[in-house]
């Protein structure tokens, strides 16, 4: 990975107060903090618009 390319990303994660923000193929952006411990399962159904329990 080139610098330019790293330097990038990291201005982008310290836009979101240091955490990474994941846009979702349904159209949904959330920060990484909120996904990491999910299962697939529940990341789908957030994807699809829909809200865990």
């Amino acid at each position: 990975m080139g610098e330019a390319v790293k330097l990038r990303l990291m201005q982008y994660s310290h836009s979101h107060d240091g955490d990474i923000m994941v846009h979702l193929v349904g159209g949904v952006s959330k920060v990484w903090s909120q996904l990491r411990s999910l299962p697939w399962s529940e990341i789908e159904l957030i994807a699809d618009g829909g809200e865990i329990e």
